[in-house]
């Protein structure tokens, strides 16, 4: 997860500390009695209830799933504005054992400014909580996506949580997708299809993961969603087929003309042999 920060001066640098869960900045009086601002690492609980401004390091598969999965779900959604997609925003639960979060994919129904340039989403001043959530477990998060999350979902009121996972096993990658479905205030596992996939009700979508790569189905036309590289790709390509079929009808007639260009002329001279 990254939360991003605008940009500042640190006068202090712990080359010693930890500084793979991310950190964050702290105003602090030097003896001289001037203000700066420093460089403070992150502690594991503050890393998993992270608040706006912190900055976190994020894994380029981690980065790639979660910006194809909001780029296929917001463009699946462009015709259903009562569902907006959010991707590591702090959400301010209203739950009082409940801490903060910030999930890498959340789906939440009827959002009153959806473009509100937001920090945070504060559940109670909104009205509204997030309908599915989806997470991608890095090793640093492993227990608390696993463990913690689930049990805080289901005690927030999201509808369905669901996290992609991946280890090395044996010298290969192998990948989970574990989902979890809220019924009477608790959550029980969601059955996987024949395929490791899981169906979400909340969304209507299917979801799983091939090869490393994240893809989402339709339930009802059981068609791809796609993210916009790969609808480009397929336009591109869609594109270049006519062009080739239609070159290829072009040659065709000319081809066809010539032939009848060299039937007529030598009916021509057939006519002429025959005549003599």
């Amino acid at each position: 997860m990254t939360l991003s920060v605008a940009t500042q001066t640190v006068s202090v640098a712990d080359l010693s500390a930890d500084w793979s869960l991310g950190w964050r900045y702290e105003t602090v009086r030097t003896p001289d009695g001037k203000q700066t601002q420093v460089r403070i690492p992150l502690t594991p609980e503050e890393a998993l209830h992270p608040q706006e401004g912190y900055v976190m390091p994020i894994r380029t598969v981690h980065d790639l799933i979660t910006d194809d999965l909001c780029d296929m779900l917001r463009a699946h959604y462009a015709t259903q504005p009562e569902l907006t997609v959010f991707h590591d925003l702090v959400f301010q639960w209203d739950h009082p054992d409940v801490r903060p979060y910030a999930p890498d994919v959340a789906i939440v129904p009827h959002v009153r400014d959806p473009k509100a340039d937001r920090g945070q989403f504060v559940v109670a001043e909104e009205g509204t909580r997030p309908r599915c959530i989806i997470e991608i477990v890095s090793p640093s998060s492993r227990e608390g996506d696993r463990v913690k999350k689930v049990n805080d979902y289901a005690l927030v009121g999201v509808q369905e949580y669901v996290y992609i996972d991946h280890w090395t096993r044996k010298g290969q990658t192998v990948w989970e997708v574990t989902g979890y479905r809220l019924h009477e205030n608790r959550y029980l596992p969601m059955l996987p299809d024949e395929d490791g996939a899981l169906y979400c009700e909340t969304l209507g979508l299917r979801i799983g993961v091939e090869a490393g790569q994240v893809w989402l189905e339709d339930s009802n036309t059981g068609e791809d969603l796609l993210t916009n590289l790969k609808a480009r790709q397929a336009l591109r390509e869609t594109t270049e087929r006519l062009q080739a079929e239609t070159e290829a009808r072009a040659a065709a007639e000319t081809q066809a003309q010539a032939a009848q260009a060299e039937i007529a002329r030598l009916k021509a001279l057939l006519a002429q042999k025959t005549g003599e």
